[in-house]
């Protein structure tokens, strides 16, 4: 499914980030997940960088309104001052719960 969505159009919003999503019949609730790859990934992203950051959601496909609120809290989150920079030099697991939890998103 995920590649189906990244197949109408890229999930990449510039900056080096990118939120993939898609829906699933079979899910029972809704799953994020944050995925910082150092070495950065081409998903055609409008200002051509290359993603090294993805908040992947995944929701369940009788739940439209919670996918696009969760889209909207993760861009929100994505727009506040530090919190990208913050993700991207987080050396731990941890240390990306730590501060996607501080800042709210979690």
């Amino acid at each position: 499914k995920l590649l189906e969505r990244e197949g109408v159009g890229s999930t990449a919003i510039g900056g080096g980030v990118a939120i993939p999503h898609c829906k699933l019949a079979s899910l029972e609730g809704l799953i994020v997940a944050v995925g910082v790859v150092p070495d950065g990934v081409d998903l055609d992203a409008p200002d051509e960088e290359v993603v090294d950051l993805l908040f992947l959601v995944i929701s369940p496909d009788d739940s439209p309104a919670e996918h696009l609120k969760c889209l909207a809290v993760v861009s929100k989150w994505l727009r506040q001052d530090g919190n990208v920079e913050r993700l991207r030099t987080s050396d731990s697991r941890e240390e990306v719960c730590s501060c996607l939890k501080q800042e709210g998103a979690a």
